[in-house]
């Protein structure tokens, strides 16, 4: 039942949807509106359409839903990774604040060796300080030997406060890269506690949005229960025939043993000549009249549309089962199905695809009131 216009995936053809063998429980259990009076079959598709309308918002929900926790789930992902590269910067930045303190401890050290030295100096220039020019002269061999040791002396002490000044200009270095990596190390944890913040928002969000989404797919359950509950009804209004085969539809075992009703026109090489998904009742529809020699419709849409589509291309239509006329009927998508035979009591016998068993790709065939389709079309 389902199509493709132009190879777009259309919804799916949701038609005669429960087997007779459970009709009773489902109309009692599920349609409280029913009554004593006899429904027409007018009065059940408008029940079916009011439901679709209700599962076409409920789907359109669906589709906000799903855009909303996909968006949630990239922000979630973006998240993690600018978590992931946050943490891999506190690492740089510790690692480099382990560096910074190997190289003040080595620092430090040089530092008290130059104070040392320092001290050392200092203290042998004491020493020599106390000693008059005079003496110092005397204690020399000549006057070359005293401005020799004068000038030693001098050049020591310079080079020892210019090592002490440049030690302790490094350390003054070292320490103020270590405050800055300090500093950049507690901005970047507060970085990720933000981002893990949000991250949990987000999180609690996509699992309310998931809830939502649940509720929401279990209300379309309900509803398209009590949509099959409705097309039950139609089916119960007809005979259906046992031990009729495939009607040598080519495709009713396409995808055999995997083949589902919502899976049709997913699998993405189940397109027939005319536009059609296989093993619903648009595809053996159109193959049906095809087979009979005359020119299938092409990619005329869901079901229901089949009657529109026609009448505006001039092929005729009416109120009157004909052998070899398509009979359509509408609610929610719609169905369509071949007219093989018509009896005196203008009784039809109609052959079918995806209708009994329900949703099940499976050829069949009934015997129909001919007032139950809405509408004929004479291919």
């Amino acid at each position: 039942m389902l199509v493709m216009s132009n190879f777009i995936k259309q919804k799916y053809c949701k038609f005669l949807l429960l087997s007779l063998a459970v009709v009773i429980s489902l109309v009692f259990s599920v349609v409280p509106f029913l009554s004593v009076r006899a429904v027409t079959i007018d009065e059940l598709n408008a029940q079916a359409r009011e439901i679709e309308n209700k599962i076409k918002v409920n789907e359109e929900h669906l589709g906000v839903l799903a855009e909303r926790a996909s968006t949630l789930e990239e922000k979630l992902n973006q998240l993690r990774a600018q978590i992931a590269e946050i943490n891999t910067q506190i690492e740089n930045t510790t690692n480099k604040i382990n560096v910074l303190e190997e190289e003040l401890a080595k620092t430090e050290k040089e530092l008290n060796r130059q104070k040392d030295i320092l001290k050392n100096n200092i203290r042998t220039l004491y020493k020599q300080g106390n000693i008059s020019t005079v003496q110092l002269l005397a204690s020399t061999d000549s006057y070359a030997d005293f401005v020799n040791e004068q000038e030693y002396l001098e050049r020591l002490k310079l080079g020892v406060q210019e090592s002490a000044d440049k030690v302790a200009k490094l350390k003054k270095e070292i320490e103020a890269k270590k405050t800055e990596q300090e500093e950049l190390r507690e901005q970047q944890k507060a970085q990720r506690e933000l981002a893990q913040r949000n991250k949990d928002e987000q999180d609690t969000l996509l699992a309310q949005t998931r809830g939502e989404e649940v509720e929401y797919k279990r209300v379309t359950e309900e509803l398209q229960n009590q949509q099959a509950a409705v097309y039950a009804q139609i089916v119960a209004r007809s005979r259906v025939l046992t031990g009729v085969g495939t009607g040598n539809y080519p495709w009713a075992d396409y995808r055999e043993g995997s083949w589902t009703h919502a899976g049709s026109c997913t699998y993405g090489d189940d397109i027939d000549p005319w536009k059609y998904c296989y093993r619903q009742c648009t595809s053996f529809a159109a193959w049906r009249l095809y087979a009979s020699g005359r020119q299938a419709p092409v990619g005329y849409g869901n079901a229901n549309n089949w009657g529109y589509i026609a009448a505006a291309n001039g092929i005729p239509t009416g109120g009157t089962p004909k052998v070899g006329a398509i009979a359509v009927w509408g609610g929610a998508e719609g169905h369509v199905a071949y007219v093989e035979e018509v009896y005196g009591d203008g009784q039809a016998r109609i052959s079918e695809y995806n209708a009994v068993p329900a949703l099940q790709g499976r050829y069949s065939e009934r015997i129909i009131s001919p007032g139950d389709p809405y509408i004929y079309i004479y291919f």
